[in-house]
C-alpha cells in the first residue's frame, strides 16, 4: 500500500500537475516564499511524492488517450503543414522537437525509421483527423 502524503505534499502534487513548475507548486502548497524553490526541488526527489506525480500523470494519459505516439504524429503533421493556418516557425519548432525526441531515444535522426502518419482532411482549413496505424 502506498504511503499517504501529508496535506501540504498532496497540495504540492496537485499544483505541480497543473503547471509543471516545482517552485510555483511549492508556493501554492503553502511553503515559504524564501524556500519555495529549494522545497519544490526537494519534493520532486522524494520517492512518495515522485510516485504520486507519476501515478497521476499516467492516469491522466490513460483518461485522455494521448500517448507519445500521438504526440509525435501531431508534431509530424505540424512539421509538414503548408498553406493557410501554417507558419514557418511552427514547422521549425515541430521538427526540432521531433529531432530532440529521436536524440533522447538514442537514435541518430538520419538513421531513424520514418514516422508513419495517416491523415484524413475533411475540411482543408480546420478539420484534421489523425489515426494510428494498426500495429
Amino acid at each position: 500500500m502506498a504511503e499517504k502524503l501529508q496535506p501540504k505534499q498532496q497540495k504540492f502534487v496537485e499544483q505541480y500537475l497543473l503547471h509543471g513548475n516545482a517552485t510555483q507548486a511549492a508556493l501554492e502548497a503553502g511553503y515559504a516564499k524564501a524556500s519555495a524553490g529549494q522545497m519544490g526541488a526537494e519534493n520532486l526527489k522524494k520517492p512518495k511524492i515522485a510516485a504520486a506525480i507519476a501515478k497521476e500523470q499516467a492516469e491522466r494519459t490513460r483518461r485522455i488517450h494521448i500517448d507519445l505516439d500521438y504526440v509525435l504524429q501531431r508534431l509530424a503533421i505540424e512539421a509538414e503543414r503548408e498553406g493557410e493556418g501554417s507558419s514557418h516557425s511552427a514547422r521549425v519548432q515541430a521538427l526540432g522537437q521531433l529531432r530532440q525526441h529521436l536524440e533522447m531515444a538514442g537514435s541518430n535522426p538520419e538513421e531513424a525509421p520514418p514516422l508513419q502518419v495517416n491523415v484524413t482532411v475533411n475540411n482543408p482549413v480546420g478539420d484534421v483527423r489523425v489515426t494510428r496505424p494498426d500495429a
